[in-house]
């Protein structure tokens, strides 16, 4: 049995229990829940677009950190 919570989500009427790993202090699944609220059925358009804002999320944190590189290594 894989170790760490276990999140459950509505989408499309259809319960989807997932494991997020360690999380500690709660941090991911509090940022899941501003995007996926819980008890609430999620469609395909809101699930889609959680992952794209998510992903845009982490694109610019990269971005950043490449520039903060960029900076050390002149």
């Amino acid at each position: 049995m894989r170790e760490g919570k276990n999140m459950t989500f509505n989408i499309n009427n259809m319960d989807y229990t997932v494991n997020i790993g360690a999380d500690k202090n709660g941090i991911l699944e509090k940022e899941l829940r501003k995007l996926l609220p819980a008890g609430k059925s999620i469609d395909t358009k809101r699930l889609l677009s959680a992952y794209m804002h998510q992903t845009l999320v982490v694109l610019q944190y990269k971005q950043k950190i490449d520039e903060m590189l960029d900076k050390i290594d002149a």
